[in-house]
C-alpha cells in the first residue's frame, strides 16, 4: 500500500505525488523509469511496480489498473544502483513524505490479473431488493472490479444474516422467502485473495400490490391499496422489531369513505421502522394532507409502496 503525500522526485511540479519506478541496466549506463498517475494527498492508494526482464518491460499499477509502461533492460545493475523505496539511491532531494504499509517482494512478474486479484475488494454499490412475488425476492448491484463471485445474504429482523446465495453474476433471485414478510438484503464480493465489505442493505416486502401501479385518473381508490399498505408497514415494522401498528377503520368496508388519517397513520407507522432500520426517509407529496381539502392522490399510495418494496 502507499499513502500518498508530497512528493517530489526531482523537485519539478509535474512530479509531484506521482510513483517513480527507475532502474538501470547492467552497464549502469542508462535509466529507465516509469511514472504513475499524478495522486492525491491523504488517500491509500495500492501500487504495484513489475519488472520484467524477459519481455523487456517494466509496469506501473494503480489499485489494479495498469496506468504506465516504459522498455526496460534485460538484466540489473543492483551495485551502480541499489534497491530503495521512498528515495532516489544518491539524491537527497528526492524523497518521498508520506507512508508505505503491507510490502511484498516477488521474485517473478506477476500478471495483470495476479495484480488485480492483490487489490482489495471494494463492496458492491447500489444494490437493490424488490419482491417479484409473494414468494420470490429480486436483488441486484454493481459489480466490483476483481469480484470473481458473489455472496447474497438476508436478514428477517435486522440482526441476524444468513447467506442466500451465490452468483457470479451480479442479480439473484431468492425463492426461500415467506408472503407478507419484509427482509433486509446485501451482498460482498469474493475472489482468491477474500471478500470485501457488505453493500448497503436494502428493503424486500413481500407484498403483491393490486393495481401495480396505480394510473392517475384511471384507477379508482380501493380499500384494497389501503388494507396492503398497512399489511406490508407492519410487516417492515416486525422486521424493525418495533410492535404493530394499530390503524383507525381496522374494516374498510364499501361503506367507509376514504380518510386523511387512513394515509397519515400509514405514513407515520413506516417513517419509524424506515428509521429503525436505518433507511433513508420517503420522500412525500403533500407531506402535510388537510382534510376536505387536499385531495387523495395516486402519488400518495405509489410513494408508500416503494417505501416497503
Amino acid at each position: 500500500m502507499f499513502f500518498a503525500d508530497t512528493y517530489a522526485f526531482d523537485g519539478s511540479s509535474p512530479n509531484y505525488n506521482r510513483i517513480r519506478f527507475f532502474v538501470m541496466n547492467a552497464a549502469g549506463a542508462s535509466g529507465f523509469e516509469a511514472a504513475g498517475p499524478q495522486l492525491l494527498n491523504n488517500t491509500w492508494y495500492h501500487i504495484a511496480l513489475v519488472y520484467d526482464g524477459a519481455a523487456f518491460a517494466m509496469k506501473v499499477y494503480v489499485n489494479g489498473a495498469l496506468t504506465d509502461t516504459a522498455a526496460a533492460p534485460s538484466s540489473l545493475n543492483n551495485v551502480a544502483a541499489p534497491f530503495s523505496m521512498g528515495k532516489a539511491a544518491g539524491l537527497t532531494n528526492a524523497t518521498m513524505t508520506g507512508a508505505l504499509d503491507d510490502v511484498y517482494w516477488y521474485s517473478r512478474a506477476l500478471s495483470a490479473s495476479e495484480i488485480s486479484q492483490l487489490v482489495a475488494l471494494q463492496p458492491p454499490a447500489n444494490l437493490v431488493a424488490t419482491a417479484v412475488t409473494a414468494t420470490s425476492v429480486g436483488v441486484s448491484w454493481v459489480a466490483s472490479p476483481g469480484a470473481a463471485t458473489y455472496e447474497v445474504s438476508r436478514s428477517a429482523d435486522n440482526t441476524s444474516y444468513i447467506v442466500v446465495g451465490s452468483t457470479s453474476t451480479t442479480s439473484l433471485t431468492d425463492s426461500t422467502v415467506s408472503a407478507n414478510t419484509a427482509y433486509l438484503y446485501k451482498v460482498r464480493a469474493l475472489n482468491d485473495s477474500g471478500s470485501s465489505g457488505f453493500s448497503n442493505a436494502d428493503l424486500a416486502t413481500t407484498v403483491v400490490f393490486a393495481d401495480d401501479p396505480i394510473v392517475a385518473g384511471i384507477t379508482a381508490i380501493k380499500s384494497i391499496h389501503i388494507l396492503q399498505l398497512r399489511t406490508a408497514v407492519n410487516a417492515v415494522r416486525v422486521l424493525a422489531g418495533l410492535p404493530a401498528a394499530s390503524f383507525n377503520d381496522p374494516v374498510l368496508g364499501s361503506a367507509v369513505v376514504a380518510k386523511k388519517v387512513h394515509i397519515d397513520e400509514v405514513r407515520t407507522a413506516l417513517s419509524a421502522a424506515r428509521s429503525t432500520l436505518g433507511l433513508q426517509a420517503i420522500s412525500l407529496t403533500d407531506p402535510t394532507i388537510t382534510a376536505q381539502s387536499t385531495t387523495i392522490k395516486r402519488a400518495h399510495i405509489e410513494e408508500l409502496r416503494s417505501g416497503v418494496k
